[in-house]
């Protein structure tokens, strides 16, 4: 129940004891979460990923395979993981059993059933069932592991049992076409040995096994999705720039990567980057989805560092464990749209966001501007799911005018959005829709300009100043893709 929060609460400004219980999700089974209002406590990492977790990790393995061979014929070669804290602390390590099983790892127990390293599993027991039904042997994946800050502070000891999974997998001696990760760390060795000269192969293995990177100390989140919000960016090389420099850190099992200067691993990470074939995002909880909670940072940043650096497009997933039995992995395209469809085109969440007066406006807003970066970062937005934005919130008088009237900064975000996304060439507006966003501008620069009051000099009411990287010289980047 939850009828303890208050008790415990005064219990605790009156200096008693509050009983300790613990923490999760209730949408991920964490039933034992109950009573609520305990001195709730982490899960035991020694323990992550528990054999429960490791169960749903292989099938979710399993189901990313076989979107991707669905779509491209043929098993992928490297993939982006993006790694949350989520998986720990919610979910028991679900994704991190997943890159151990795309990698042909498990996790090593001891007696108590502690974590205490990795299992590497035979390349023969290795297979994938399609979902023909046909069994075939597949490979050992190579997978890069993006992990958020909050990872790299709190959960070194997840990303050290990744390290020394790619590290084990790395030394085996098996055919290329079974073993990614083999394959790429010594084509890559090659590939240093020749501009690094008088570099150990210690050293130089130890630079191209690197697979987990992040924020260097301190930092937070990625420069894409600021680089998107400020439009402070011209091409896909920009955005390239901005995930290398923000998010190039490596780390492994035996710590932070301080002997290579920040550059170079920056550069290890832009090559694979450029390799890519796919990026994959687990959706955190049922509460948010792709358009409510900064994902874009990383999925929407690979795939434009893919274009700037590598050959081709990125292939997109999301994966869904908390809403069926078995778990789902769909295109993250897929995923836009069903949220478009279960808010800003659906009249019922608009009519929810209207009670809300200027919080509801604000959160109106705050999913255009993740699409719009979901389209200036991924090109995973089409043209009619832009029409369909603008005629939802422009054209249909009634949403317009509360817009406007509850929270014109709101408004002006949307509007200015829809206008850079037409800019840029990402939505190929007709001319009646022109009209009417640019009509609805220019009625809401009066408003704004109005409540100002008097003013000296020149002055817009909704003018916005960008600087790009370029123009700002304290803006210094160790990696540069140009």
């Amino acid at each position: 129940g939850c009828d303890e929060e208050i008790e415990a609460v005064v219990r605790a400004l009156s200096g008693g004891f509050v009983p300790p219980g613990p923490g999760g999700h209730l949408s991920r089974g964490k039933v034992d979460a109950l009573p609520t209002g305990r001195n709730f406590y982490g899960v035991d990492l020694s323990r992550i990923p528990t054999p429960a977790a490791s169960v749903v990790g292989a099938r979710m393995g399993a189901k990313l395979l076989d979107a991707y061979l669905a779509d491209e014929g043929r098993f992928p070669e490297t993939i982006g993981v993006t790694l949350w804290s989520s998986d720990a602390f919610q979910a028991d390590g679900e994704l991190t059993a997943q890159v151990l099983w795309l990698m042909g790892c498990t996790a090593r127990r001891d007696g108590a059933g502690k974590v205490v390293g990795v299992a590497v599993e035979p390349l023969e027991s290795l297979v994938h069932a399609r979902a023909d039904g046909e069994v075939a042997p597949r490979p050992r994946i190579d997978v890069v592991v993006q992990m958020s800050g909050i990872v790299r502070d709190s959960l070194p000891g997840v990303y050290a049992l990744l390290d020394k999974a790619v590290t084990a997998v790395a030394e085996l001696d098996e055919p290329d076409d079974r073993n990614f990760v083999r394959a790429h760390v010594r084509a890559r060795m090659a590939e240093l040995r020749a501009v690094l000269d008088g570099v150990e192969d210690a050293s130089l293995k130890r630079l191209a096994s690197y697979r987990c990177f992040s924020a260097a100390d301190g930092g937070y989140g990625g420069g894409v999705e600021l680089a998107i919000d400020a439009s402070a960016w011209e091409d896909d090389a920009d955005l390239a720039e901005a995930l290398v420099n923000t998010s190039g850190t490596a780390f492994g099992a035996d710590g932070r990567a301080a002997r290579v200067p920040p550059g170079r691993q920056m550069a290890e990470y832009a090559h694979l980057l450029g390799r890519m074939d796919l990026s994959y995002q687990r959706a955190g909880s049922a509460e948010a989805d792709v358009l409510s909670c900064g994902t874009l940072g990383v999925q929407g940043g690979n795939a434009a560092a893919k274009r700037a650096l590598g050959n081709g497009g990125l292939r997109l997933y999301w994966g869904v464990t908390h809403a069926t039995a078995d778990g789902e992995v769909r295109s993250t395209a897929d995923e836009i749209a069903q949220a478009l469809a279960v808010s800003i085109l659906n009249p019922d969440w608009i009519g929810a966001a209207r009670a809300r007066g200027y919080a509801g406006a604000s959160e109106v807003s705050d999913r255009v501007n993740r699409l719009f970066g979901w389209s200036a970062a991924a090109r995973a937005v089409q043209r009619h799911q832009f029409d369909a934005v603008h005629d939802a919130l422009v054209t249909n008088a009634e949403t317009r005018e509360w817009l406007r009237e509850a929270n014109p900064y709101a408004f002006e975000e949307i509007t200015r959005r829809l206008l850079e996304a037409e800019a840029r060439g990402l939505w190929a507006a007709d001319a009646r829709r022109l009209d009417e966003l640019h009509g609805a501008v220019l009625a809401l620069e009066g408003d704004i300009e109005e409540a100002m009051g008097s003013v000296s000099g020149e002055f817009q009411g909704a003018a916005v100043d960008v600087r790009t990287r370029g123009q700002v010289k304290e803006w210094a980047y160790a990696y540069r893709a140009k």
